[in-house]
């Protein structure tokens, strides 16, 4: 929940000018996204993005299913699960393999 409560809190710290070093934040794109209000661009981060943690899930998927051509993503409706998945997504496509996603977040979801 990091990625979400560093977006809320952004926009007062950019305004002020105040540098946010985040180790803990990784969607990727806090810095650019219109909600999170960076417009002085303060915000950096000391880990990977979901970018790269959508990379690593897609090798590891690779390395113990070598021929497996679907999969299921399960996520939420938190900017972090929101930003991997939609990472994970594209990665998927481009490498040609099925998906079916799923939000645990919907009402009813059983």
């Amino acid at each position: 929940y990091t990625s979400g409560v560093t977006c809320a809190a952004l926009g007062i710290y950019s305004q002020a000018n105040i540098v946010v070093i985040s180790p803990a934040s990784t969607a990727t794109d806090i810095r650019d996204d219109v909600n999170c209000n960076d417009k002085n661009k303060v915000f950096f981060r000391t880990t990977s993005t979901t970018k790269d943690e959508a990379a690593a899930l897609l090798d590891a998927f690779k390395r113990q299913m070598p021929n497996g051509r679907k999969i299921g993503i399960f996520r939420s409706d938190e900017k972090f699960s929101q930003n991997l998945t939609e990472q994970f997504k594209a990665l998927l496509r481009s490498s040609q393999i099925d998906f079916t996603e799923k939000n645990l977040s919907e009402i009813g979801f059983d």
